[in-house]
């Protein structure tokens, strides 16, 4: 009988250890995926759906600029570095966007340094702040 109890304790630790890290790893696969979606949102044109990243904390969103945006065309984007906090509830990403304005066809760069936020309920990730400001 104490086998049985201390064999079932021993997977009860083992399943509880696996879904801890599984719990990591799907936090860190959701950044970068919503990292992409935001993105290629903003290469699609798409301002309102990128625009539902941006949240805060307190449940706050900033304006939507869609009149300034729709002269925009994102060309491309590289993330250059993405710093997570241990309890991988916020990440710094650092990168750079490549983008014309529509009147100016000049191909242009916008560096990326945003703050994501991990939101529990929902198991999604949000950016702090306001939409990229495009000249």
């Amino acid at each position: 009988m104490n086998r049985l109890i201390l064999s079932l304790l021993c997977a009860v630790t083992l399943l509880s250890a696996c879904n801890t890290g599984g719990g990591t790893k799907n936090k860190i696969t959701s950044l970068d995926d919503a990292i992409n979606q935001y993105v290629f949102a903003l290469r699609w044109g798409r301002y309102k759906d990128a625009h539902e990243y941006h949240a805060e904390a307190d449940g706050g969103k900033p304006a939507l600029p869609l009149d300034k945006l729709q002269q925009i065309r994102v060309t491309g984007h590289e993330i250059y570095e993405k710093n997570v906090n241990e309890e991988i509830t916020e990440a710094i990403v650092k990168g750079e966007i490549n983008y014309y304005h529509t009147e100016y066809g000049t191909l242009r760069k916008l560096p990326l340094n945003q703050i994501w936020w991990y939101e529990p309920e929902s198991k999604r990730w949000y950016l702090k702040g306001e939409m990229p400001k495009f000249r």
